[in-house]
């Protein structure tokens, strides 16, 4: 496993002018080890960059040696079982959910401006209370403290991870014909169909099913795994991202496409959209889905040695949210096509009473009132997560003027450490590369960024 300190920037380590105290945290803990996190000079994080050299010489053994959860070492199983063989239909499918009308953040300033600056509107009286407003001088570790102190008094204090019980495995071989994807062969793939079941809060059964692709190709000298994250995009979108379910419907069997090209992946579905446990009404749909993610989190992921998480729309929010409070080693977040603001569908919220603009599967009214994605992006790159931003051509505009007017200056106000990607990083509704996505990903630019980072 690699050491993975993030030098800190002469800003960050100057800015207060007093020492902070020393955190050392570790992949257990907090992703990947940020050794240098609220120290006050060179010289401690060079002592730190040492101490976590020798920590992370620790072997990881891979798949863990305990059987707990029971079956979590048969899930993580290098050993190939066939199973049942599963054709999938091709090509891939080209349908695509695209805005034409709305596609540049300059299109939408005519009515998003108004908006933003209604001195009785939902910004204005919400921005007050950003911590982006309340703490422009402190450094990029103090601010990361102020959002953690904010998220877990509000929103983690309510997602106490669910007590696994037991994971159960099934076996399939996806079997994706020649010319699906830049594959002249026949291609089997080897997928596990994972349940992993546990008691949550309230003493009530739950269980999230998960898919884990090529297996079989994990490293046990160093582990690693594709980690998506999906939304509410579709009935079953882990089957319909892999191309199981109508040839990848509006995903173009983005998963399916990615696994061809041998790269070890987990999905899963959240509740009330697939095979996993439905949402009971007892809490706050936000909240049950992130401790989905904590299921996930605690049974599969802190078993590699580097996950590499990747979520789009909907599985793009939760993914801004898992970088919270991931545990485990989280090297980069690939976040694409979800840049509309939280204030937005707040505002929706105030004025259409729910009925449009907003995402009921995770409104969570404390959150939309307290955080923006900027924060949260900001304690991913402060917990030296690789961070790419990634929007694509015809996406809708709201999110394109929230990226570029709101997110990255206030990104860039405490940190360079991220990149923006996809085929219109400028948000201007033209494709950089001619590549003229939808709300998909842009698979070649993940595949490189993938790449690039793993080196």
């Amino acid at each position: 496993m690699e050491a993975c300190c993030c030098k800190p920037t002469a800003d960050e380590v100057n800015s207060s002018g007093r020492f902070l105290g020393l955190v050392i945290g570790g992949p257990l803990l907090s992703g990947r080890a940020c050794f240098y996190q609220f120290i006050g000079c060179q010289f401690l994080w060079l002592i730190t960059s040492f101490v976590a050299a020798e920590i992370t010489q620790t072997k990881t053994t891979y798949p863990p040696d305990q059987d707990t959860p029971a079956g979590v070492c048969a899930a993580l199983s290098s050993v190939v079982d066939v199973g049942e063989t599963v054709a999938i239909e091709g090509p891939p499918s080209d349908l695509r959910d695209s805005d034409r009308a709305e596609n540049s953040a300059d299109l939408v300033k005519k009515w998003m401006d108004p908006l933003r600056d209604d001195p009785n509107g939902t910004y204005q009286k919400l921005v007050k209370n950003y911590l982006t407003t309340l703490h422009t001088d402190v450094s990029l570790a103090q601010f990361s403290q102020k959002v953690h102190q904010r998220y877990d008094e509000l929103i983690l204090h309510h997602v106490p991870a669910p007590k696994l019980t037991k994971i159960e495995s099934e076996h399939l071989t996806l079997v994706y014909p020649a010319g699906y994807y830049q594959n002249q062969q026949v291609v089997r793939v080897p997928t596990r169909r994972i349940t992993v079941h546990a008691v949550d809060r309230f003493g009530d059964r739950r269980h999230v099913v998960a898919y884990f692709a090529n297996y079989d190709k994990v490293d046990p000298r160093n582990p690693s795994v594709v980690f998506q994250v999906n939304g509410h995009f579709g009935h079953n979108p882990t089957r319909i991202g892999l191309g199981i379910e109508k040839r990848g419907g509006y995903s173009g069997a983005a998963l399916g496409k990615l696994v061809l090209q041998g790269l070890p992946l987990i999905a899963f579905d959240d509740h009330d959209v697939g095979e996993s446990s439905d949402a009971t009404g007892k809490e706050n749909g936000q909240y049950r889905t992130l401790a989905n993610l904590r299921m996930m989190d605690d049974a599969l992921l802190v078993h590699f040695a580097r996950v590499d998480a990747i979520g789009i729309s909907g599985g793009c929010e939760r993914l801004y949210h898992f970088m919270m409070f991931h545990r485990c080693p989280m090297a980069t977040a690939y976040l694409a096509g979800f840049f509309r603001p939280p204030w937005l569908d707040f505002y929706h919220w105030k004025t259409t009473a729910g009925e449009r603009g907003v995402d009921h599967d995770t409104f969570n009214e404390v959150f939309y009132a307290n955080f923006q994605w900027t924060d949260l992006v900001l304690v991913g790159i402060q917990r030296c997560i690789d961070i790419r931003l990634a929007s694509m051509t015809y996406e809708g505009g709201s999110g394109k003027y929230s990226l570029r007017h709101e997110m990255l200056p206030a990104i860039r106000h405490y940190t360079d450490r991220f990149t923006v990607g996809g085929d219109d990083p400028d948000c201007d509704g033209i494709s950089n590369n001619g590549r003229n996505l939808s709300h998909e990903y842009d698979l070649i630019d993940y595949r490189e960024y993938l790449a690039r980072t793993r080196k």
